[in-house]
């Protein structure tokens, strides 16, 4: 009998902090004797408490607020440029037309940057702009989407002031950083999986038999929500073709 597996470092900050809640509470309540991970689960309640110290910080940073109406703001000026380019490719002028079926390729490439997670999307959006601006130039001019990307630059460019404000707040009221405290607390919850899967192999028992089923059921349900969000960002590539 074994735990299911999923990518515990692609999980945003917030669903990793619930997962190891789930595990938390589970633990307690099967006890950690029993489990035989007295030790390292100890040891994994300091990093969860570090983590929790962590997102309490970056949730009272007065720039928090002002961040996600940034994230907001540029998200909705990506989805005008997108929306003009879709629009485009019907246009009556046949070079325009060819314009935007070009520039439609390159979103397709890109897929759907505002569901993209804080710095990804930060990185994306450069690299996008980058793009209009250089090799499809003749394509954004043509269709006047300049001041489009003027803006979304503007607004890209404010999103990453404040993160880097957040951050600058948060390393001056408290040393968690997230990054930090996740690796470490992966690392010991994968040492506690081993362990409990080698119990299970060498001196099972009927309450870790229990533990595994039940904290499977938490991992099926996270891993089925990565594989739809997975499936959306497909269906947005699909789409844009």
């Amino acid at each position: 009998m074994k735990f299911i597996r999923i990518e515990l470092q692609k999980l945003r900050n917030e669903e990793w902090f619930q997962l190891f809640t789930e595990f938390k509470d589970l633990v307690e309540l099967k006890t950690s004797e029993v489990l035989d991970i007295v030790a390292l689960f100890i040891a994994f309640l300091a990093q969860y408490s570090n983590a929790d110290q962590a997102l309490e910080f970056m949730r009272k940073s007065p720039e928090t607020e002002p961040m996600h109406a940034a994230d907001r703001k540029r998200d909705t000026t990506f989805r005008g440029i997108w929306n003009a380019i879709k629009s485009a490719t019907k246009h009556f002028d046949p070079a325009k037309r060819e314009a935007a079926r070009e520039l439609d390729i390159l979103l397709s490439s890109y897929g759907n940057l505002a569901k993209k997670a804080g710095d990804e999307e930060t990185a994306a959006i450069y690299n996008f702009i980058q793009e209009l601006r250089g090799k499809f130039a003749q394509q954004t001019a043509l269709l006047d989407l300049s001041e489009w990307v003027d803006e979304l630059e503007r607004n890209n460019d404010a999103y990453e002031v404040l993160v880097k404000a957040r951050s600058a707040d948060i390393a001056s009221r408290t040393k968690y950083r997230m990054f930090d405290v996740r690796k470490d607390a992966d690392t010991i919850y994968y040492s506690m999986v081993e362990r409990m899967e080698a119990k299970m192999v060498l001196d099972p028992n009927d309450t870790l038999a229990s533990f595994i089923n039940e904290f499977n059921v938490f991992l099926k349900e996270r891993k089925d929500i990565d594989a739809q969000r997975k499936g959306q960002r497909n269906k947005t590539k699909l789409v844009s073709k």
